[in-house]
């Protein structure tokens, strides 16, 4: 598996801009994604603001 950052793909986001993200995704998603697990719009910022850089 390939881990790309979202800085290696020129995405600087603040935290707010993540927080815009995640809440835009829960909202297309009704409020949560996943079937296996079920992710919540925190759930979705955490991830998102994991990507920024992985060390």
């Amino acid at each position: 598996m390939v881990t790309v950052t979202m800085e290696e793909l020129g995405v600087n986001a603040t935290d707010q801009q993540l927080r815009t993200m995640a809440n835009l995704c829960a909202l297309g998603n009704k409020g949560k994604i996943g079937s296996a697990k079920v992710l919540l719009e925190e759930d979705m910022y955490q991830i998102l603001k994991a990507t920024q850089k992985i060390v």
